[in-house]
């Protein structure tokens, strides 16, 4: 519960340095990152949950990203993550889909090998978008891991 406050605290101080305009109500979850989706290729088993990081190889998430109850995709701002790579560049989208196969992505943002933090903010959003996932492109051959992701929701 604490690091959760803690967290919470530290998110409205980000959102205000960041730019984000100060709103009269936010809401955030932390996500543990073991609970994102590894799509390993058919040809590969590398992708496994481990403990509280997903620890991969090359390979792709999907971290879903559930709404709180009387909040929608429209509130959804931006989602922070904090990931460990040995090495490369891991790329991250925030997408938005309808609940078909209709799916709309965010600008790419991009974390180095010794940076711990990034956030990635929702595309424009469709008035039919009913959900939100953050996709996570793993380096080839580094060792890395997502180990929280944290949605922010402000109205």
């Amino acid at each position: 519960m604490k690091l959760s406050r803690c967290l919470q605290a530290s998110l409205i101080v980000l959102a205000t340095v960041l730019g984000f305009p100060a709103r009269a109500e936010t809401a955030t979850e932390v996500i543990n990152g073991a609970t994102c989706i590894p799509y390993p290729p058919n040809d590969s088993t590398s992708a496994v949950p481990y403990q509280h990081w997903l620890y991969v190889f090359r390979e792709i998430a999907f971290c879903h990203i559930t709404m709180p109850p009387g909040w929608s995709v429209d509130d959804l701002s931006y989602v922070l993550f904090n990931a460990a790579l040995s090495s490369g560049t891991l790329t991250a989208r925030l997408c938005v889909h309808s609940g078909t196969f209709t799916v709309t992505c965010g600008a790419p943002r991009t974390l180095s090998a010794g940076a711990t933090l990034q956030w990635v903010q929702p595309p424009v959003v469709p008035s039919s978008a009913s959900g939100a996932f953050v996709q996570l492109q793993f380096p080839r051959g580094s060792v890395s891991s997502i180990r929280q992701l944290v949605p922010v929701w402000i109205r």
